[in-house]
């Protein structure tokens, strides 16, 4: 997976551990800040679930990455938990609220 995260950095190809680290970790916090900045605002009602994923795939690296401290390995593996369970939840209540909304619509809408 970290693979796929770099293939896109320029230089990075040649990188240590701990700078591959530094650039995960840097933009995890980046992603979160933007999704908590996101989830704040007026519109912030329908949470943003690729956003949510992309987060928590940076996490998931992060947690296998070889060489981490003992401490940030465990937190990135417990953050990635945490929001696999929070994008489990949105997909869970997405599909809830189709389901509810097909309830309440008309007989001619449902054979539009």
């Amino acid at each position: 997976m970290q693979n796929t995260l770099f293939n896109n950095v320029p230089g990075q190809h040649h990188a240590d551990k701990s700078t591959q680290a530094e650039i995960l970790l840097s933009a995890a916090l980046h992603l979160m800040s933007h999704y908590s900045v996101k989830a704040a605002s007026p519109e912030g009602s329908t949470a943003c679930l690729k956003l949510a994923s992309v987060i928590e795939r940076h996490l998931k690296a992060l947690s296998e990455l070889p060489g981490m401290t003992p401490v940030l390995l465990a937190t990135c593996q417990q953050l990635h938990e945490q929001w696999a369970s929070f994008i489990d939840d949105l997909l869970r209540q997405q599909q809830k609220n189709r389901y509810s909304f097909g309830l309440f619509r008309s007989e001619k809408e449902h054979k539009a």
